[in-house]
């Protein structure tokens, strides 16, 4: 009998013995084949379990990414039932009806022919028109666009490793980035063609949140932000300011000043343009309306609906490299009351009648910031 299993095959046959000798030989071959087949299961066995834990491992991570976005309110949920996007789709039709409706019956937002008014033209040049996906998107900043934005770098395929590093640094901006692959339009009538055929979006916010996000992203800091209050914040503070010495050891514009200026002069930048300027709602008719209140869901359905889930879920996947770039926080509802409450209820009135339209097309009410206005009580 061998003392080894991997021995078995040295075991030498006395090719003179017979009879017990023999029989005993035959017996020692069957219980060592024996051995050498379990064995040979035993050592398969081992390695299919090995593969199977080197898959686990590979696929692990997936799994795990997918049920972060199920579970993490940072993260989109990547699965709609089927209700919830019937409940979606209708909301998007009440939505784009409300709008039409409201066109209609908006002084400053005729509904004319498309093709024969120059502000049409102006905002089809700076459409993303997606020709694979048949897909239009007018870009609203201060509204969801850093996402869409990388959304249409990545179907682009400019969002390599090393973009990304440039992006983190800050040496480029992402917009900069998707008009790499969807530039301004040098043809806008041959854009507005095109439009009939197209699924066109756009994403709104609350008026007077957005008016405050871009104030906190763009003006209320001069650090970092200085292109925004030489173009903006000093002229400004020298048309509001003059002769006020109550703000004299500050060189940013307040938030008061802001509202005023705007109410003042209507010179708006692209951060806080109302959305009938930069979009022309009445004309273009967009059959999809998200908001910023609803988005996560709302542009899942659009993923969905418009075969780009995976492009959402790739630059949802990216642990949100292009979070926020506002320096002070995104501008929460809670920043509201506190910014809104230093306001007298009748100035911001006054830049309601500014931003109506945008408010009737899309369905907002600002009596909740009246309620948070000085005077108000």
């Amino acid at each position: 009998m061998p003392t080894s299993l991997f021995s078995w095959h040295t075991v030498k046959i006395n090719q003179n013995d017979t009879g017990g000798n023999s029989h005993s030989e035959d017996s020692a071959k069957v219980k060592l084949l024996g051995l050498y087949i379990l064995f040979q299961i035993w050592f398969l066995s081992f390695i299919s379990l090995l593969c199977v834990s080197v898959m686990s491992v590979l696929l692990v991570p997936c799994y795990t990414n997918s049920n972060l976005l199920q579970q993490d309110s940072n993260y989109m949920t990547p699965i709609l039932t089927e209700t919830q996007m019937e409940n979606i789709q209708h909301e998007m039709k009440r939505r784009q009806l409300t709008m039409m409706g409201q066109c209609h019956n908006t002084s400053s937002s005729k509904v004319n022919s498309i093709h024969q008014m120059p502000k049409i033209l102006k905002v089809a040049k700076k459409l993303f028109v997606e020709k694979e996906h048949k897909l239009v998107w007018c870009p609203i900043y201060k509204a969801g666009s850093t996402t869409w934005m990388e959304i249409f770098a990545t179907i682009g395929g400019v969002m390599t490793p090393n973009n990304r590093m440039r992006l983190s640094k800050g040496l480029i901006q992402i917009n900069q980035l998707a008009r790499m692959v969807y530039p301004k339009a040098k043809d806008t009538k041959a854009t507005l063609k095109l439009l009939p055929e197209t699924t066109r979006f756009i994403i709104v916010r609350h008026p007077f949140e957005r008016i405050l996000s871009a104030y906190r992203d763009k003006l209320e800091h001069r650090k970092d932000r200085e292109f925004y209050y030489r173009r903006y914040g000093r002229h400004i503070v020298r048309l509001q300011r003059d002769g006020n010495a109550t703000f004299a050891d500050r060189a940013e514009p307040t938030f008061m000043e802001f509202l005023q200026y705007l109410v003042k002069t209507k010179n708006f930048d692209e951060h806080w343009s109302p959305f009938t300027v930069e979009c022309a709602p009445c004309e273009l008719n967009y059959q999809f309306i998200l908001k910023m209140e609803s988005l996560e869901k709302e542009q899942l359905f659009l993923a969905i609906k418009t075969n780009l889930l995976d492009f959402l879920l790739t630059v949802n996947s990216t642990d949100q490299l292009l979070q926020n770039t506002n320096p002070n926080g995104r501008t929460e509802q809670k920043y509201a009351q506190q910014y809104y409450g230093q306001v007298p209820k009748q100035l911001l009135q006054k830049v309601y009648v500014v931003y109506e339209d945008d408010f009737r097309l899309f369905d907002y009410s600002p009596n909740e910031y009246f309620s948070f206005a000085k005077g108000n009580s």
